[in-house]
């Protein structure tokens, strides 16, 4: 270990969806840092740790941990330590912590959010958190919520709304439409061959959220390197992967996603493509034919064309805020 220890300002948590709070929370720990000559950091962990308490709960995450690690980053995270949840985690009490993290790194400032507990003793109040702090020989701050009208700004909120498939309100919350990023996989080509759509197909990465079955209106980019291309519109549809033939050997709950990217010419197999949902155009349904599976699929295409999701932009603060206070699904 080297004998000079990061100087750093720390803020803790899972940051799932890297959302409008948490970038509220790492505009926060930035002014921290810079206060104390520190580099601002984020303690990540790759689950909340109420999964880890109740295993019952659901693991699905809007944000897998190397896309979190990347955005935080570029959200402006100059360190992210990314912890797995476990039981040794668990078992450590707040002050015990950040006894942990100080030893490995020179804490100036710690950082929560409005509802913030830590250790298994569960510190959650400012005069514990001070205590504690003190304790371990470091300050302590404590930031508001981020609010959206009266909705306050959380990860189960943003992924309340993409499993209600409200993707114009995830986004949002998100400050970002909601998507995913996966290898591009062999199909049946009987869009190519008898529908005249061919599609991009990806299963759904393990452990990702999922939104509901169904076709969607979204944004799909093609991989360039490190990046990604410019987009493309696209319609997308969402599918159990077991109701394809050539998928039959998928687990149970594995997802397939079709994207048709409007417009483009080339092979896309064996890529990774980046695929943005913007709205749900309607459920997935049985066609009594091919020929009226094909009317289906020309109008939904039709749908996206007029849509132009490409030039969507998130939704401002105004619009944010009636959608959130929608109860039907968009």
């Amino acid at each position: 270990m080297p004998s000079a220890r990061p100087r750093v300002a720390v803020a803790i948590g899972t940051f799932d969806g890297v959302h409008l709070g948490h970038r509220h929370i790492l505009r926060g720990l930035s002014e921290l840092a810079a206060g104390v000559g520190a580099a601002p950091m984020v303690v990540m962990f790759d689950h909340p740790p109420a999964v880890f308490f109740n295993p019952q709960l659901p693991r699905e995450l809007l944000m897998l941990p190397d896309e979190r690690v990347a955005l935080l980053g570029a959200a402006g995270a100059g360190v992210v330590l990314s912890l797995s949840f476990d039981a040794e985690t668990a078992g450590k009490t707040g002050r015990e912590f950040l006894d942990w993290v100080n030893v490995r790194f020179d804490v100036q400032g710690l950082l929560v959010g409005y509802d913030h507990r830590i250790g298994s003793d569960r510190i959650s109040k400012d005069a514990d958190f001070m205590r504690i702090c003190d304790e371990v020989g470091i300050g302590f701050s404590r930031i508001g919520r981020k609010l959206i009208g009266r909705h306050t700004v959380s990860s189960s909120l943003a992924r309340r709304l993409v499993r209600e498939a409200r993707m114009r309100g995830a986004a949002a919350v998100l400050g970002r439409y909601y998507g995913l990023s996966a290898d591009v996989i062999p199909g049946e080509r009987i869009g190519a061959a008898a529908l005249a759509c061919p599609t991009a197909n990806v299963l759904l990465p393990e452990g990702k959220l999922c939104p509901p079955p169904g076709v969607y209106a979204g944004v799909a980019r093609v991989e360039n390197g490190d990046s990604f291309r410019e987009p493309f519109a696209a319609a997308i549809n969402i599918m159990p992967a077991r109701v394809k033939g050539v998928y039959a050997g998928q687990p149970p709950d594995s997802m397939l996603i079709e994207a048709h990217l409007l417009d483009f010419d080339g092979d896309l197999y064996g890529k990774t493509i980046r695929i943005e949902f913007v709205r749900r155009l309607r459920p997935e349904r049985r066609f009594p034919d091919l020929a009226s599976l094909k009317v289906q699929i020309a109008e939904d295409v039709e749908e996206v064309r007029n849509l132009g999701p490409v030039g969507l932009p998130v939704p401002s603060e105004s619009e944010a805020v009636a959608l959130l206070e929608e109860d039907a699904r968009e």
